[in-house]
Parts: structure tokens; sequence; C-alpha cells
């Protein structure tokens, strides 16, 4: 009451809260020592931090003062821009799709691929990531990844879709070493289109890609130009691989063994005559004991 009778409504204003005194605060002179030296080392162009501060504050004046004193003094006399460290999250975008299909992402990563010679060959694996789903659309080897590429790939993955785009670059340079000289052994199969020769009765068409065959994780064994001696030579590992006869536009290769990554192990040039023994070794190779 004696407030309201000397000041009226004035004394229900809101009011400093600060203490009259604070007898931990630092001394003006200190204060002044700090905007001195602040100024001196901008000066001379030097490092004028709250750290550089405090340094020179003990090691020419004998006198401790922490480095977040300093900053905040400083700041006071506005001799510091405030700036926030970190963004704060209500400004982060999202960039995750909410429908499959949505939005594609691509992406690169190096990795060395280890021959038989002990030298290393590096690499570059481009994927195309549907956002949404992060399921692999596409992933593809490559020496070097270029704008190019990378543009062909998309248009490639959109031409044909998802599965069906695999080995359809000429770009496709990448070779394993796996004991054969034959120019499609040791790359990524093509994905070709094939007829069935035997369609499944369940199966509506006849018509299917390389690519699909290898959708069930198994390895391949892809009779081209329907050679019972090829078929009846891999009969005992029925239980180890799929064997599909087809047709297709190739004339290059009668038949081939696909790994179940789609790499091919080993492959039978047009007309020339089987070698029984080299087929079983890459069956007992790569798909283990026949069944």
């Amino acid at each position: 009451m004696a407030r309201y009778r000397a000041e009226g409504e004035a004394a229900f204003e809101p009011r400093s809260r600060r203490p009259k005194t604070s007898p931990t605060a630092l001394a003006p002179d200190t204060v002044d020592l700090i905007v001195r030296i602040r100024k001196e080392l901008t000066e001379q162009g030097l490092d004028a931090g709250p750290e550089t501060i405090a340094w020179h504050l003990q090691h020419h004046h004998h006198t401790r003062v922490s480095p977040a004193t300093i900053s905040r003094h400083l700041t006071a006399h506005g001799l510091v821009v405030p700036a926030p460290r970190k963004r704060p999250r209500s400004s982060y975008i999202r960039f995750q799709a909410e429908l499959p299909n949505e939005t594609w992402q691509a992406d690169f990563t190096h990795h060395r691929l280890a021959d038989k010679a002990g030298t290393d060959t590096d690499t570059e694996i481009l994927t195309w990531l549907d956002d949404c789903s992060r399921y692999a659309l596409h992933v593809t080897c490559w020496e070097r990844v270029t704008g190019p590429i990378v543009l062909d790939t998309f248009r490639l993955l959109r031409r044909t879709g998802p599965g069906h785009a695999h080995g359809q670059l000429p770009q496709v340079n990448v070779r394993y070493d796996v004991g054969d000289d034959h120019r499609l052994v040791g790359t990524l199969c093509p994905d070709m289109k094939l007829t069935l020769e035997r369609p499944d009765p369940d199966v509506v068409t006849a018509v299917t890609r390389s690519a699909d065959l290898l959708r069930e994780g198994r390895g391949l064994l892809l009779d081209l130009v329907d050679r019972a001696e090829v078929r009846d030579a891999a009969a005992a590992w029925t239980g180890r691989g799929n064997t599909v006869t087809a047709r297709t536009d190739r004339v290059d290769v009668d038949a081939l063994i696909i790994r179940p990554d789609g790499c091919v192990a080993w492959a039978l040039p047009t007309g020339q005559d089987l070698d029984a023994t080299a087929l079983v070794r890459a069956l007992g190779t790569w798909f283990g004991q026949p069944a």
C-alpha cells in the first residue's frame, strides 16, 4: 500500500528481480580489461575468442575468468553477434516420400574387389532406392560413376521398371575372374526377354525375362536352344537350382549358368560341343554337391 500511495498505478508494473548487489560479479575494471584485450587482438588480426582472452588474462594480468563469463560480457557489450549452433528441429525438412514410387533417390559407394592376381579393383556401386519403401530398385557396379551414367540408369529404370533394368547398360564392365574365358562369364547376366519352351502349366504367359527367373534367389541353368545333353548333365543338381529352356534373340551363346546374384558362372558358346566335365565342375563350384 505504501508503494501505491507513493507511485500510484505505476506500483503495479513489473519490476526487475535483479539483486541490488552481486558479490561474485566481475569487477568493472576486469570487464573493461576484457573489452580492451578483445579490441587489441582484433586490431592485430589475431584470434580474439573467449579462450584466447582467458589465456591473456591468466598469463599477463594474473586474473582467472572462465571463457563462458568472458563470452557473456562480450555479448553484453555488443562485440559478439549471437548465432544459434544448431537449426531448430522445426526447420528440418524430411525428404521421405509418403507413397511408393513417389520419389526415387540415387547414391553410390566405393568398394574394392579382390582378384586372384592379388590386386584390388576400385569400383563404385550405384544404387537407386524407392524413398518410401527403401526398396533397391536398381543396383549396378562401375569403375567410376559419372553424371551421364546416373542419367542413363534413371531413364532405363523409368522405361523398363524395377527388376528389368538389370544388365541392359553397355557400360557395365566389371568382370569377376571365375575361371572361364568366355566374355559373358564373370559379368552380370544381360536381362534377356525369354519365351519359355516348356512353360509351367500354372504360368499364364510363356514370356518372361531372365531377371524374373532369379527372383527366387536360386541358381539358374538357362538352356537357350533346347540342348538335351546340357539338361541331362545337370539333372543331378535339380534340387540345387532351376533349369529353364527358353528362346531368345541372342545368337552368341547356347546355355548359361547364372548364380543367384546374377553373375554368369558358365557359358556354352553357340554350336560348340558340350564339355560335360566343365559343366559339372561349374555346377559343383557354385551350387554345391548334387542333391
